[in-house]
């Protein structure tokens, strides 16, 4: 969290420790993470086909070719 003064540290208890986890109908910790993992492997899997990685190459490659294309001054 940012705030004028800076960033703020605060403190965030486990969901179990909240009213939001009666309303969400969950339970203990221990509940709220077999529930968790539980979501999780019943999420449908699909392939990302965008690369991040190395995705900066093409920038430095353009900007190489901006730098040669560029009059030097002697």
């Amino acid at each position: 969290m940012f705030t004028r003064r800076g960033p703020a540290i605060l403190y965030a208890p486990d969901i179990s420790e909240t009213i939001w986890n009666r309303v969400f109908g969950m339970g203990d910790e221990e509940y709220n993470v077999k529930l968790t993992v539980q979501r999780n492997r019943a999420r449908e899997e699909h392939s990302v086909d965008v690369r991040y990685w190395g995705i900066w190459k093409q920038f430095i490659a353009a900007m190489k070719a901006e730098d040669a294309a560029a009059p030097t001054e002697a």
